[in-house]
């Protein structure tokens, strides 16, 4: 479903230090990794964070 949207649509919830931290991915820091890679492959290999 991630690879509807595009990285700046999407935003990252995790958990710090008992808050919820929330951030968009940042396109051009993924720039490279989307070369060979779609946002659901990233996802599933935890390069775009929001997993335990």
């Amino acid at each position: 479903m991630l690879d509807a949207f595009l990285p700046r649509d999407i935003v990252v919830a995790e958990r710090k230090d008992g808050a919820t931290e929330l951030r968009r991915l940042d396109e051009e820091a993924l720039a490279s990794w989307l070369e060979d890679y779609s946002l659901s492959e990233l996802y599933d290999k935890n390069i775009l964070g929001g997993r335990p």
